[in-house]
């Protein structure tokens, strides 16, 4: 009988050699070169995604186990699926013509009785802006590394590494594997979606593990996401920016009134936060925190008055969020950020820069949030000066401007709850801004058409995560207790809602603070050995205990 103290052993000495290390980055590296964010150019999206599947496919034929290749379409059902979500890139009956999820099915030739059947599933789908691929060292920058070709890269490595053990020890896993590579996740799930709906892919697994970018922690439950977005038309509407301000406000009020009820043991450190991603022409997606906002400013003020004004709004932000210009990033050595803000006179008009900090929403307590803060200084502004009057750099108003962001709860909230909360605290603040300008009508309406991601809980004592804390162990993870739900919502909530008694979990390599960020980054190392913990778990949780011990 094989043991598993065997196996762990002879793959941590081979994830610290030179060569394998030196090929995941350099795979990489090769994966991250091609830009998977979809965008309005189907054709080159649809282009790019087939590119990166055959260099997957390439790699899984070159070193992993035997197996099939199978591309599976994109679902026309999905259209009529509660849980589709419209793709804000390229609103088109066609968006998903030539595209598809890629399929490795591998079939154990020695089936157990007792060993489980497993699917792993990662996307090769990515947000902008596009960044190319760093190196320093053990660090490796750029687009993707991190969130989430990464976890395409554990699988992959996986699969070589099953293949040197089979041909070192005789061992295979003692049940099927079914390994999905996803378009489409980061805009709210659809290639994984269609993948839920087909029944013989179903059949193939009873637990599903789903990698992200979770600093190498396993999860039972993720918490849950929706984005919202406001249109507020700017002709019908005096002063609409400041409007826009009056609801980021009441939007920040709601959201801590929802943190404060948002209790839950898997949730202790209680990942609930709003974050604001898109104001006119800044921003550039809704969970990516806005990291600049410039505004043209009117009125009757000083430059010092002013200045003081915006000070009493940045010392109110800073109160609620930290000063992130006094925290020290402890990978650079530097503080996180420079300065808050920029005032410049022209004449009668001020230009007023904020400065933030990017990341992924779920990180907006490490990150800095441009557009939030801004809000709280208008706040301030508005106080004293009524007459304020603000238009973007340009001079100009767009008609509508577009207010978008997202809300992430956990599961002591339904979506349809947070959905009718955020919805009810526009229109609160609509209100008050009507009484105050003497307006009637009420044009605005907040609609959830992009991502809508359900929060779920899983059992953090159950056989799976038992045995995928024993695994990440044996390879020199540290796994922090008690054991909590991600922080972040992924495509596992989907996986968990089509079969509620599947267990479900999420872990990878690369930190969520990284992911979305201008800095986003992947330590070769710790990619390394979420490797060889993905490569044990599947040998012990598919294998007979009369197998491997």
């Amino acid at each position: 009988m094989l043991s598993l103290e065997t196996i762990s052993q002879w793959i941590n000495s081979r994830i610290i050699e030179k060569e394998f290390k030196e090929s995941l980055a350099e795979n990489l590296s090769r994966l991250c070169s091609i830009n998977t964010i979809p965008d309005s150019d189907l054709r080159k999206t649809a282009e790019n995604e087939a590119l990166s599947f055959r260099m997957i496919q390439d790699l899984i034929s070159d070193f992993g186990l035997d197996g099939v290749f199978k591309k599976h379409p994109i679902s026309p059902l999905i259209r009529n699926h509660s849980e589709f979500t419209l793709p804000h890139y390229a609103n088109s009956t066609e968006t998903y013509a030539n595209r598809y999820n890629l399929i490795y099915l591998w079939n154990s030739p020695q089936r157990t009785e007792d060993g489980r059947k497993i699917a792993i599933n990662a996307h090769i789908d990515t947000v902008t802006p596009y960044l190319p691929v760093t190196r320093d060292g053990e660090i490796l920058g750029g687009r993707g590394v991190c969130d989430d070709k990464s976890g395409c890269l554990v699988m992959i490595a996986a699969l070589g590494l099953l293949k040197e053990i089979e041909e070192k020890y005789k061992v295979v896993p003692g049940n099927d594997l079914t390994f999905m590579f996803v378009i489409d996740e980061e805009m709210g799930g659809n290639g994984s979606l269609s993948l839920t709906l087909n029944n013989d892919l179903k059949s193939r697994y009873d637990l599903i593990i789903v990698l992200e970018c979770c600093d190498q922690q396993i999860h039972p439950a993720n918490r849950g996401a929706v984005w919202y977005k406001i249109e507020i038309p700017s002709k019908k509407i005096p002063q609409p920016i400041i409007l826009a301000m009056e609801i980021i406000q009441e939007l920040e009020k709601e959201g801590s009134v929802i943190k404060s009820e948002s209790i839950h043991p898997l949730f202790p450190q209680c990942p609930v936060q709003i974050s604001h991603g898109i104001l006119g022409p800044f921003g550039e997606y809704p969970s990516r925190i806005c990291g600049y906002l410039e505004l043209k400013l009117k009125l009757k003020a000083t430059y010092p008055e002013l200045n003081q004004l915006i000070e009493e709004g940045v010392k109110s932000y800073t109160e609620k969020y930290g000063d992130k210009t006094k925290i020290i990033n402890r990978e650079t050595g530097r503080v996180k950020l420079e300065k808050h803000y920029d005032l410049e006179q022209h004449k009668d008009q001020f230009h007023l820069k904020v400065w933030g900090s990017t990341g992924h929403m779920a990180a907006i307590l490490e990150n800095d949030n441009a557009i939030t803060k801004a809000s709280f200084i208008i706040n301030e502004i508005i106080k004293k000066h009524s007459d304020l009057d603000i238009s973007f750099p340009d001079g100009t108003i767009p008609d509508p401007i577009i207010l978008e962001g997202g809300q992430g709860f956990i599961p002591t909230h339904s979506l349809n709850q947070i959905k009718s909360r955020l919805k009810n605290a526009m229109l609160a603040a609509y209100k008050n801004y009507a009484e105050w300008q003497g307006l009637s009508e009420q044009p605005l309406e907040m609609t959830f058409e992009k991502l809508h991601n359900d929060a779920f809980d899983g059992n953090p004592d159950s056989p799976s995560m038992i045995d995928a804390i024993k695994c990440a162990e044996l390879v020199g993870i540290t796994i922090r207790r008690p054991i909590q739900g991600w922080m972040a919502s992924c495509d596992a909530r989907l996986f968990a809602q089509m079969n509620p008694q599947m267990e479900i979990i999420t872990t990878g390599p690369g930190k969520l603070e990284h992911a979305h960020s201008d800095k986003e980054q992947i330590n070769i190392s710790e990619l390394a050995q979420s490797c060889a913990m993905l490569t044990l778990f599947l040998l012990l949780h598919t294998c007979s205990k009369n197998i491997l011990s």
